[in-house]
């Protein structure tokens, strides 16, 4: 189901969920649904499919896991960026090493959510990317990864 509710008159931000869990997916999917100005265009299951659907719908922004597959999140992120589309990218992950959190910003990621956050943020951390800002939430890294930026 795609939601296409208009907030204030203003474009949905639309947007790509890209994880490997089905379940966690369609969670995300719902949550998102209650926001009026956020619509889901579609959802892939690994690394091939998100560039697939990013050149198919390109989408404002991608929520996307690092780990899913056989191409490795980084990789994706960093053919994204080549695209040029201005398709902001939101990594939302289990992993929280400090290492990743910067590989993942350095190759374009405009955000990052661990996933022992709450998942609110990550509605506040979409537009937050689609207004131009970095975002950041890590449970162990998030005050000195939020200093650099």
């Amino acid at each position: 189901m795609i939601h296409s509710v208009c907030y204030m008159g203003a474009k949905p931000l639309r947007v790509l969920i890209a994880d490997d869990y089905y379940a966690f997916r369609q969670g995300l999917k719902v949550l998102l649904g209650f926001e009026r100005d956020i619509t889901v265009v579609g959802e892939a299951t690994n690394g091939r499919q998100t560039l697939e659907l990013v050149s198919l719908h390109k989408p404002d922004a991608i929520v996307m896991d690092l780990s899913m597959g056989a191409v490795s999140g980084i990789d994706v992120i960093r053919q994204i960026v080549s695209q040029n589309l201005g398709t902001k990218i939101l990594v939302l992950t289990g992993h929280s090493e400090q290492h990743l959190i910067e590989e993942a910003l350095g190759s374009g990621a405009h955000g990052y959510i661990s996933k022992s956050t709450s998942l609110r943020e990550v509605a506040v951390g979409l537009r937050a990317i689609r207004d131009g800002q970095s975002f950041v939430r890590v449970a162990r890294y998030a005050g000195a990864v939020e200093s650099q930026i």
